[in-house]
């Protein structure tokens, strides 16, 4: 994933007060918190659908990668 693809998700997925419903807005606000790493792994990770070809990509491992996402995925639910 390149910064420009990053960078186009991140202008696609800014909180609209306006036209956004509640649960839309609290997830794009909850998701441009996330850190860049968090939001790579994720991307990937929605991509691909494989925590181990993930890790393979990121060169790291899968217990790294599987923790992140589960991280990632407790921060979101408690910011929702």
């Amino acid at each position: 994933m390149t910064p420009q693809m990053l960078s186009i998700i991140q202008t696609n997925f800014k909180p609209n007060i306006f036209s956004d419903t509640e649960t839309e807005y609290n997830l794009k606000c909850a998701l441009n918190h996330l850190s860049e790493v968090d939001k790579r792994i994720l991307i990937l990770y929605a991509e691909y659908s494989s925590i181990r070809d993930v890790a393979k990509i990121l060169g790291s491992t899968y217990h790294y990668v599987s923790k992140k996402l589960r991280e990632i995925r407790n921060d979101l639910f408690k910011t929702i």
